[in-house]
């Protein structure tokens, strides 16, 4: 497998994406999701990116079909997709359909979910973590051959298609895949076979990865995968993944900050809050990139917290890697 152009990036420097969601109780939610895409961009940076829980708030794919027609330059897609929210058939289309609108801007991320209520909701079962590993895989197989050149049948356990083809294709001759989750047995491997990005951080949702020695590990496991299946490790590209952060300039603003959105006081739950100064999250996320990451994914919940964006574009981003 080659080495993607997005991935081929990282030879330049630590980039930054950031994910979103709709913010609850907001007047005109779709409008402001396309306003912080745009800001995204202008803030260079590299990708704007939307969870996956379509059972609580926008569907992605109709939300980035909006934005990619007001941005220009941003990767889209969602960190990441769950794969047993959408037949994988259903799923190779829109994610085509929205790389046409992008003209070649989508980066796909899959994984197996977690959420069981959710899975519930939406009438999905939610199987062993081991099935849900399966199905996956069925999923890869599935979308990459229905973009193919030809008419393609598949029969999994969990899914199955009969002579399909989805036309138009991805505007890209590939579209880069994001596989997440820091399990050192299974999905690692599968990054190591079928993805083009990796995508673990900190906390029991994202990998467990929440220091930069667990982060040094869990690499020495992914290069030891690309070694097993003959894969050049430096064609995968390293991301990290950090929940809800909120900055301002120094602590007496940032505690204020956090007083006022957090009327009730902040809540403890690790791997879901990331708070501090520039300098504070410089540390961190350097500390990270010296460990062996090349990209995180930066969680930003709140879309009128333009603050917290303006200061990672301008006070840590330029000095992390």
């Amino acid at each position: 497998m080659a080495r993607h152009p997005w991935v081929a990036q990282a030879d330049e420097g630590v980039r930054f994406g950031i994910q979103t969601f709709q913010r609850r109780g907001s007047a005109d939610p779709i409008p402001e999701l396309i306003a912080i895409a745009q800001l995204v961009e202008r803030l260079g940076f590299d990708a704007f990116f939307l969870g996956d829980h379509p059972a609580r708030v926008s569907d992605p794919f109709t939300v980035l079909g909006g934005i990619s027609q007001h941005t220009e330059r941003v990767m889209l897609g969602s960190v990441v997709l769950c794969a047993f929210y959408r037949n994988p058939a259903y799923l190779a289309r829109l994610a085509a359909d929205l790389d046409q609108l992008s003209r070649g801007r989508l980066m796909l991320g899959l994984g197996v979910g977690w959420d069981e209520s959710e899975f519930r909701a939406l009438s999905a079962p939610f199987l062993s973590a081991s099935q849900r590993q399966d199905g996956l895989e069925e999923a890869i197989d599935i979308i990459h051959g229905l973009w193919g050149d030809e008419l393609f049948s598949y029969q999994g356990e969990h899914f199955s298609v009969d002579s399909m083809q989805v036309q138009p294709g991805p505007y890209q001759e590939r579209v880069p895949l994001m596989i997440a989750g820091g399990g050192e047995r299974r999905t690692l491997r599968q990054v190591a076979q079928y993805a083009d990005a990796c995508n673990f951080g900190p906390g029991e949702v994202t990998g467990h990865a929440d220091e930069p020695d667990d982060v040094r590990h869990k690499l020495d496991v992914l290069q030891r995968h690309c070694d097993a299946v003959g894969r050049e490790y430096d064609e995968v590209l390293r991301t990290y993944f950090t929940g809800w952060l909120i900055m301002a300039p120094d602590q007496g603003a940032l505690d204020r900050k956090l007083a006022c959105m957090f009327p009730e006081g902040v809540p403890d739950r690790p791997g879901f809050l990331f708070t501090g100064t520039p300098s504070e999250m410089t540390d961190y996320y350097a500390a990270r990139a010296e460990a062996g990451m090349q990209y995180f994914v930066i969680q930003s919940i709140d879309n009128t917290d333009h603050e917290t964006l303006e200061l990672l574009a301008s006070e840590v981003a330029p000095h992390v890697g």
